[in-house]
This record gives structure tokens, sequence and C-alpha cells, in this order.
């Protein structure tokens, strides 16, 4: 009898995934509004810029402070935007000039339905630093880092510094490879499926991850909108699929930078610090500073500490 019952059941899983399929994609058809309101991430002003790839970038800045002139750079996850860099940005506002950029395919910079790269993500920082003008310190979270080496070495005329918060490549990668992408940007339940990914229940698991304290309820519902505009799934469909990681970025990217850099790490449960140590011996233009008690965002668990090391990095390295 209990033979014949698991037998039954097995029969019908198809069926029951067809129909659980089935009705996300109605779900997320008429059931999810993918056109939420939202406010800018940052104070001061909001302006565009071309991104160097054909789409236009969103640039917050405020020039009220002295000094020279900072720029942020978020991370790329589903959610993804310049809210991630509100704690260092609101910090320095009237201390020194401070920029943030939300990346092609985040915020509000152009989110089309085309081919996302670490290529298009560094010329997009080349471009905010061709706006800025002039030599300026570099600051980036997670896989952002990776873009802001790229485009250090394409322009280090314009880099003063470059601080890495999290920085990834030097443990391991999540790369989810060619089929995953595949699956998810198939039309009939890309949106769903993203949909899904990026409800507030799935952000508020990742973020309690990466938070040591509680998790930040504004920081939760900001991503949520964000995740929830038109065409916010393609440039984190992109990332899911492993299309925006450099697999060489220990080599290709970090090894040549000639501007000052300073790593600001302790734990991370998406990136790995194993060949850090190895990596910084004999490298005169590294450093590195480990923030305990942080775990993938130092600069919300302990901002002042975190703004701290980055101050005492700039005011060594300024022209």
């Amino acid at each position: 009898m209990l033979g014949k019952l698991i037998w039954k059941a097995v029969k019908n899983v198809p069926r029951v995934a067809t129909i659980a399929a089935g009705a996300g994609i109605a779900w997320s058809a008429v059931g999810v509004d993918h056109d939420m309101p939202i406010e800018p991430a940052l104070p001061g002003l909001k302006t565009h810029h071309p991104d160097g790839s054909g789409g236009q970038i969103a640039l917050y800045h405020d020039d009220s402070g002295r000094g020279e002139p900072v720029l942020l750079v978020h991370s790329v996850n589903a959610a993804a935007s310049s809210y991630e860099m509100r704690p260092i940005y609101v910090r320095l506002q009237g201390e020194r000039p401070v920029w943030a950029l939300d990346l092609p395919g985040f915020g509000f910079s152009d989110r089309g339905d085309r081919p996302y790269s670490p290529r298009m993500m560094g010329l997009a920082i080349g471009q905010a630093l061709e706006r800025i003008g002039r030599p300026t310190h570099v600051v980036a979270l997670s896989l952002g880092c990776e873009f802001a080496a790229r485009a250090a070495n394409d322009r280090p005329d314009l880099v003063r510094t470059l601080s890495f918060l999290s920085p990834t490549g030097f443990g391991g990668r999540v790369n989810r490879g060619p089929s995953f992408g595949t699956l998810l940007r198939f039309p009939l339940w890309s949106q769903a499926a993203f949909d899904g990914i990026a409800s507030r229940p799935s952000i508020r698991y990742y973020l309690s991850k990466t938070f040591v304290g509680p998790v930040d309820e504004l920081y939760v519902e900001y991503a949520y909108r964000s995740a929830h505009q038109p065409g916010a799934r393609h440039a984190a469909i992109a990332f899911l699929a492993g299309d925006l990681h450099t697999s060489t970025a220990l080599d290709s990217l970090y090894a040549s930078l000639s501007v000052p850099t300073l790593v600001v790490y302790n734990t991370d449960p998406f990136s790995g610090f194993e060949r850090l140590p190895e990596f910084l011996t004999g490298r005169d233009n590294w450093s590195a500073v480990q923030i305990p008690d942080t775990n993938g965002l130092p600069h919300w668990d302990e901002p002042n500490e975190t703004l701290e090391a980055l101050r005492r990095h700039w005011d060594a390295n300024e022209g």
C-alpha cells in the first residue's frame, strides 16, 4: 500500500511542478508591480551621463565639501543600487565632494535588454570619472571592486586611490554557468523566476547573511523597489549567470594596478580572502585593514571605523 502511494506521488511530480510553474508565471504577470514608485537612492543632485556603451548612467553628487572628490561604486546583485553606499555618502556630505553612480542596469541608470559585461561596467565608471574631471578617490563594494579596478587600469590619471570593501577575486568565484543563464533568460518564465529571487523574503534572507547586526529594513524596502522597475531583471540575470565576473581578476585586474589600493574586509559569506595575504606580499601600493564584527558590509555594521580607515588612506596619498 505504501509503495503504491509513493509511486503515485512520484508520478504526479511533473504535473504538480507544471501547475506550480504556471501559477508562478500568472502571479508574476498580474500580481506583481514591476513599475513601483521609488525615490532617488541618495540625497543630492541626480544627473544622467553617457555610460560609454550607448546608455545613460545616473550620477549622484554633493559638492558642498572641500578637498579631493570621492566616487562610490555599489556591488552587483539582484536588487543593487547606490543605496548600498549610503552610510559613506551621507557621512561625507559637507566634508568632501562626494559622488556615486548607479551601474548600468541598476538604480536610475538604463536597464535595457542588452549584453551586460565587466567591460560595460568598467566603462561606466570611467565615464563617471571623466565627468568628475580630476583625480578621485574611488570606493567600491564587492564585485564593484573588479569594475573599479578595470576603470583604474584604463584611466590611472583620474584615480587618486582605490578602496575595496569586501572585494571579490581573492577566494573562490561563484559562476552559475551558461546553462543557468539560459534557464533564467527563457522568455516564458524569466520575469517570474526573477520575481521569486527578488522578493522581500529573499532580499531579507541574503542581507541577513551580510549584516552582523539586525538587517536595515529601509535597505530591504529600497532594494525591493529597485528590483521592481521596468527592465530590472536584465542586468541582475547577467550577474546570476556569472557574466559579470572576471575569472582571472587577481592576475588580470588587481595585479596591474599602480594606484594606492586599500582592502577593507573581515568575513563575507559570498567572497573569500584566502589569497589576499600572499597577494599583498611585496606590493607596496597595497594595504589592508580587517574590521572585526563585520560580514560583507563593513560600512553598514561599522561605519565609523570603516570611514576612519578610508580617511587615513586618502590623507596618506593625496597630491
